[in-house]
């Protein structure tokens, strides 16, 4: 769905809200996607974040500034910040998202078809166009709602994410999950989740709550999300130990998930998880709230820019 009042085709204003920390290859696709902007004629205002939050509060302070769209700069949980600073303003002011993804896993680039290159991405962000995508929307039984968009979970899936060291993701990456679920996998002990999907009671040793269709990377966890959708789609995995979660690692891998015999999967516009009370949740990569929470189909949607054909 392409939103009534696109963008103008060039010289867009953009603000860039970015992690000045990131080194490496990082910081060169950044510098390189930056040039390349300008050389397309687009006008930057660089933001840089110093802690946690920076990121929400750049993109809710955006409003105010003589930009055309406000781009994040890192992570998916960079992007999920941006997102929920944007999603603070009213629809008829509330500017477009942009990506240049330099984070470990890039799942929202993937889910778009965005290509890495800096000259990709500055094609897109130049260029191309915004469409409205759905969110999922979460809200904990204590603290704000966040708004998501690619995915929530809670038990196992997110008891690593709220572990894994950042020091390690930091000179790993992606391996760092992997030493992680392996470490966890013979420590957590997989108490069970309970909630109910649409009203219907469930339970489980993990939750997955999909707003597109992939998960960690390029693997395909919910083949039906789409982020244009307005329905979420419940990945219930009810095995525990550490073979049950090497099991369901080589399905996610092979895209065959959600059809195992024994794993729930379902269309759905409202999951309450309830117990264990305290378990962490995680959206979008980072850890956000503690259960309970109360994750529904968000009531507005976010204009995202996407690349072209």
């Amino acid at each position: 769905m392409t939103l009534s009042a696109p963008l103008p085709p060039s010289a867009r204003r953009l603000m860039i809200i970015f992690n000045p920390t990131a080194g490496g290859a990082k910081k060169r696709r950044l510098n390189k996607t930056l040039q390349a902007l300008q050389a397309l004629g687009c006008s930057l205002v660089l933001r840089e974040t110093q802690q946690r939050g920076d990121a929400e509060r750049f993109a809710a302070e955006a409003a105010l500034s003589a930009v055309d769209m406000v781009v994040a700069a890192g992570g998916d949980g960079t992007m999920n910040e941006v997102l929920n600073g944007l999603m603070q303003h009213p629809a008829d002011q509330r500017l477009p998202l942009g990506i240049i993804p330099l984070g470990t896993a890039n799942v929202l680039a993937l889910e778009v078809g965005q290509r890495l290159t800096p000259a990709d991405m500055a094609r897109t962000l130049a260029t191309g166009t915004p469409q409205a995508v759905h969110l999922a929307l979460v809200q904990p039984a204590a603290g704000p709602a966040r708004h998501v968009l690619l995915m929530a979970s809670a038990g196992f899936d997110a008891h690593v994410v709220e572990h894994v060291r950042l020091g390690l993701k930091r000179r790993t990456g992606k391996l760092a999950y992997v030493f992680e679920t392996l470490w966890q996998a013979v420590r957590y002990p997989f108490p069970r989740l309970q909630g109910y999907c649409d009203q219907q009671p469930f339970e489980a040793a993990t939750v997955v709550v999909c707003n597109g269709r992939l998960y960690g990377g390029p693997f395909v966890a919910a083949p039906d999300g789409n982020l244009q959708s307005d329905e979420l789609y419940l990945l219930a995995l009810p095995r525990r130990g550490l073979l049950a979660v090497l099991g369901y690692a080589v399905s996610l891998a092979s895209g065959s998930l959600s059809r195992r015999p024994e794993v729930t999967y379902r269309a759905c516009h409202e999951v309450m998880l309830t117990a264990p009370v305290g378990a962490p949740v995680q959206a979008d990569g980072d850890s956000i709230a503690c259960l309970p929470v109360h994750i529904t189909v968000a009531p507005e949607t976010i204009a995202l820019v996407y690349p072209g054909a």
